[in-house]
């Protein structure tokens, strides 16, 4: 029994290390037992922009400087709302793009395959918004190239539309180079005040706007930001056609209305003290915190614990006049450790007038849900790697709101815990034009807000509704008209079912069978599907997997 335990705790241990990775890496085990990152010899970042959405993709080439043949675990962490869209793999030479499995099934595939000593790659979904890869093999001396691109909408800022991509590389890499290009962009795109890759500048070509650099024996650890400044060519609403059906994206900043809460007299704030904590923003925490603890001014709050379990005690301070030194202090003594049970908390033990919850949302083992009550959850987040589906479940489902700190600013989150939430409440539309319009639930909104949809007939319109509650505060209606409003992005039909599968994932169970449909059809990562490359021909004939378009 002992032994048993002692061996679970290293495995969450290990779980939590990898899920802590904030950038691209191939583990591999070394000789010790430990797992260290391969090194990339070669890093190149390709980044296409039009309107306010974006491709970029990465090619990177990770080095193997031991004598001996190895399999790595390539690790990929995306943000809230991403997924891959494009895996591939060298293969004797030239690039190999990976094709859409179900999970089970690839997975069955690559082991049967790695046991030819073939080379097969196959990349999946993992907890937290991470894309893992099992690769091999890794030639003794040689190099591994692997291409993952991912798709985006970029935040809207006063200035124009951002694009935001931190590079946090730990060690140099032989040849880096960044290409970015914005089509159709008829003003000069500006580097934001936050970028750090200074060597960049923008020049016209044709009707584009292009950046390139290339650098030797680079350090990658810099961010790359730049702002598409709003011009008339900006269009509200992006209409394209794919696979016979025609799919609409709308893009606006609605008008934003406020209304203050009624502060609580006593808050349960649920603390998070597992081992994943451990990369959380701390500073950002405490400084949203002590804002919000100040703005109610006198306030109790209740301290409860959780890791693998509760901790039986829970702690209650006074806060007087928002002064909660003897809190950040408590917060600021706990140690980290240990795996994480969300299904350890039963809110109904607990009386308060809201909770916040601060907490990755990821559980390591055991009972995955919370039990929740009647009083709202505000759920705080800091962390890249996150269970972002479920912790904005739990916000909806009981009334809070989600603030994910790697997206909004604190100013933003203190806005949202101020006051009742002002959402984007419905959308309304004729049955016959339009269908499957997503976001069909109701969602905060602080800045822009976007929805997609498939219309069913060459014209129609749309109204979209916001407000607080059920009441509608602003209303705006557009003209949706296949025949001029055409986009040649080539993203919309996998935004939207981007969109869709998030919509789905808040009640995975229910909806897993779809969630895979969409997957297999818009060729994604999700939770049950993933993308497998193989050597040969015959391989992909004999598991019946339709090969890639260069091997037809």
């Amino acid at each position: 029994m002992r032994k048993a335990l002692v061996l679970i705790i290293i495995s969450l241990v290990c779980i939590s290390s990898i899920a802590a990775l904030d950038r691209p890496a191939i583990l591999v085990k070394g000789e010790n037992g430990e797992y260290k990152p391969l090194r990339i010899s070669k890093l190149r970042i390709e980044t296409s922009v039009i309107g306010n959405l974006a491709l970029t993709t990465m090619d990177i080439t990770f080095s193997n400087d031991l004598n001996r043949v190895l399999e790595g675990q390539f690790y990929f962490p995306l943000s809230e709302g991403k997924t891959v869209t494009r895996f591939a793999l060298d293969v004797n030479g030239a690039l190999r793009e990976g094709v859409i499995v179900e999970r089970e099934k690839g997975r069955a595939v690559y082991e049967s395959t790695i046991r030819q000593n073939i080379d097969p790659g196959l990349l999946e979904w993992s907890k937290g918004n991470n894309f893992k890869a099992r690769i091999y093999p890794v030639p003794a001396k040689g190099h591994k190239r692997l291409v993952i691109a991912y798709e985006q909408e970029l935040t809207a800022e006063e200035e124009g539309f951002l694009y935001l991509l931190p590079l946090e590389f730990k060690d140099k890499v032989d040849v880096f180079s960044v290409k970015v290009e914005v089509f159709k962009q008829n003003v000069e795109p500006e580097f934001s005040s936050t970028n750090e890759l200074i060597n960049l500048s923008f020049k016209k070509w044709k009707e584009s706007y292009i950046a390139e650099m290339e650098e030797k024996n680079y350090l990658p650890d810099k961010q790359l930001a730049f702002i598409l400044p709003k011009t008339k060519a900006y269009k509200q609403v992006s209409i394209e056609e794919a696979d016979g059906s025609t799919y609409f994206y709308v893009h606006l900043n609605p008008e934003i209305k406020e209304s203050p809460k009624t502060l609580p007299g006593k808050i349960c704030l649920l603390w998070d003290a597992s081992f994943s904590s451990e990369k959380r923003e701390y500073q950002r925490e405490f400084d949203l915190l002590e804002r919000y603890l100040e703005a109610c001014g006198n306030v109790g709050v209740e301290v409860v614990i959780f890791r693998n379990e509760v901790e039986k005690s829970p702690r209650l301070f006074t806060i007087k006049k928002g002064n909660w030194g003897d809190l950040k202090s408590y917060l600021l003594s706990i140690p980290v450790d240990g795996g994480t049970q969300l299904g350890s908390l039963d809110l109904n033990n607990y009386t308060c007038d809201e909770f916040i919850l601060v907490s990755d949302g990821i559980s390591t083992f055991g009972a995955r849900d919370m039990s929740l009550s009647s009083t709202p959850v505000n759920v705080i987040n800091s962390q890249l790697t996150a269970g972002h589906s479920y912790l904005n479940y739990i916000a909806r489902k009981t009334g809070g709101v989600y603030i994910n700190l790697k997206n909004i600013s604190n100013n933003e989150a203190l806005h949202l815990l101020k006051n009742t939430a002002y959402s984007f409440i419905r959308a309304e539309y004729n049955d016959n034009q339009i269908k499957e319009v997503f976001p069909g639930l109701p969602v905060p909104v602080t800045r822009d807000f976007s929805i997609t949809g498939m219309m069913t007939s060459k014209k129609a319109e749309i109204t979209l509704h916001f407000g607080i509650g059920n009441k509608t505060m602003y209303s705006t209606s557009l003209s949706l008209d296949s025949s001029s409003l055409k986009s040649e992005s080539g993203l919309i039909p996998r935004i939207w079912a981007e969109k869709k599968i998030t919509e789905l994932d808040m009640q995975y169970e229910k909806n897993r069978d779809e969630i895979i449909g969409l997957g297999k059809k818009y060729s994604m990562v999700t939770r049950e599907t993933s993308l497998i490359v193989l050597d040969r021909i015959e391989d992909y004939i004999a598991n019946r997997i339709i090969p890639p378009k260069e091997m037809q």
